[in-house]
């Protein structure tokens, strides 16, 4: 099943009941402290409160939390009519652990789209400081690059070949990242980005405006490069512009 979701979005999950939530649950999740054993799991948590735990931290509370629902309930002796007890108001056990489960859901998903987003910000990276030898660890073993008739490589041998040409053979070079998007479907993902660089050409300073388009995969709980492919929507010398017009003209 498939899941789109935006880096920027706010993950707004919500755990509640009927009454009013209580702020001292919120105080004691984001301190990272457990549950006490007297509190009713129909308090707020809430995407705040998952980003000041971090992902693995708001794993964990969500885990004790299902615990802790589960040590409620009672089951009904033989032949008895008693029905399983319910938990905040009208919710069922059953309910719980329905919400339980679509949390933590959640913030699995938080955690893998914050692992995509910095695999691509590490490409960057690597890129603008010049650790090419870093690059070809961020794809997959058969993970492919596109850049038009820049040229194209598959598998880390290659791709080595590839950006050492392509960013060795370049004075200078910096990459600006905007709006990655992505969405995640299982262990692969697809990704969109829009690239501003400038470089240098023969002593002359390029700007480019490009799009990338990325498939991820996930191999031993890490994400990877499967395809990365740029499309370009201009090169252009900085002195003409993109219009074709020389826009940095005094006249």
């Amino acid at each position: 099943m498939s899941t789109r979701s935006r880096t920027s979005s706010s993950f707004d999950v919500f755990w509640r009941n009927d009454t009013a939530a209580d702020p001292a649950i919120g105080r004691r999740l984001r301190s990272g402290r457990p549950l006490p054993t007297h509190v009713a799991p129909g308090s707020a948590f809430s995407s705040r409160t998952i980003e000041s735990m971090g992902c693995n931290g708001a794993l964990r509370q969500v885990r004790r939390l299902r615990a802790l629902t589960r040590t409620r309930a009672t089951v009904p002796k033989s032949g008895s009519t008693a029905t399983r007890p319910k938990i905040g108001g009208d919710l069922s056990m059953e309910s719980m652990e329905s919400r339980v489960e679509r949390l933590e859901s959640a913030v699995r998903e938080l955690r893998d789209l914050r692992d995509i987003q910095e695999l691509r910000f590490r490409y960057h990276i690597a890129v603008n400081e010049r650790q090419l030898a870093d690059i070809p660890a961020l794809f997959s073993e058969d993970g492919e690059a596109h850049f038009g008739e820049i040229g194209s490589a598959r598998g880390r041998t290659e791709i080595t070949r590839l950006y050492r040409d392509m960013v060795g053979g370049s004075p200078f070079i910096k990459q600006f990242i905007h709006n990655h998007v992505i969405e995640i479907s299982g262990d692969t993902a697809t990704g969109l980005s829009y690239l501003e660089a400038k470089t240098v050409r023969n002593g002359e300073s390029i700007l480019v405006a490009a799009r990338f388009d990325d498939v991820y995969v996930r191999k031993d709980s890490r994400w990877f490069f499967s395809l990365l492919r740029l499309s370009p929507f201009f090169v252009a010398p900085l002195r003409e512009g993109w219009s074709g017009e020389n826009e940095l003209s005094a006249d």
